[in-house]
């Protein structure tokens, strides 16, 4: 269970590695309260401002905010397809 200033921390640090073909994995912040949605959509906004090969959202009120980001609802559907989509030669960081 993340809070939003370790996430931010997390994505901003990923931006910066000099590899190919990063792909951000993201689950949902627990615990957070009225703030939720607004917090998720701020995590949102900070990954719009960096450059991905592929983002996935998973779980969450994740699913309540504005993204054009594949939204997963569970870390089991994400394991499934993220081994569907077969990704070779890209960098993951689970979130």
């Amino acid at each position: 269970n993340a809070n939003p200033s370790s996430m931010k921390l997390a994505i901003e640090n990923f931006a910066k590695m000099e590899v190919s073909n990063k792909i951000i994995c993201i689950g949902g912040m627990k615990e957070l309260g009225d703030d939720s949605i607004q917090e998720h959509q701020s995590i949102i906004e900070l990954i719009n401002s960096f450059q991905w090969y592929k983002v996935y959202l998973v779980g969450g009120d994740f699913r309540h905010c504005t993204h054009q980001y594949t939204f997963l609802p569970s870390s089991e559907e994400a394991k499934l397809w993220i081994q569907k989509e077969a990704l070779k030669g890209c960098t993951i960081s689970p979130i």
